[in-house]
């Protein structure tokens, strides 16, 4: 019983302290059309579209009310400064 609780209390402190989601960027893959913005990893994703984010569930809906033709602007906001800022990422279709 009492390894339950500890449990319970490690899965409560880790998760209050992380979050559940995250809107922070990881790793930019080199070669893409993110590496060649002024993103970073770390910066968080604040809209897209004009659509406000909160959370990665708000990324997937802000994904599936655009075209596929249509470009992505993403407003981020700086790790390291704190200001925000604005990339456009147009569509790009490779063919195997």
């Amino acid at each position: 019983t009492v390894n339950f609780l500890l449990g319970i209390l490690i899965f409560a402190l880790v998760f209050s302290y992380y979050g559940f989601t995250s809107t922070k960027l990881g790793v930019i893959a080199a070669g893409t059309q993110m590496a060649a913005t002024e993103a970073k990893s770390g910066d968080e994703i604040t809209g897209i579209n004009g659509l406000r984010v909160f959370t990665d569930l708000d990324i997937l809906y802000a994904g599936a009310k655009i075209s596929a033709d249509d470009p992505l602007k993403i407003s981020l906001k700086s790790a390291q400064t704190g200001s925000e800022y604005q990339v456009t990422l147009n569509p790009e279709y490779s063919y195997y």
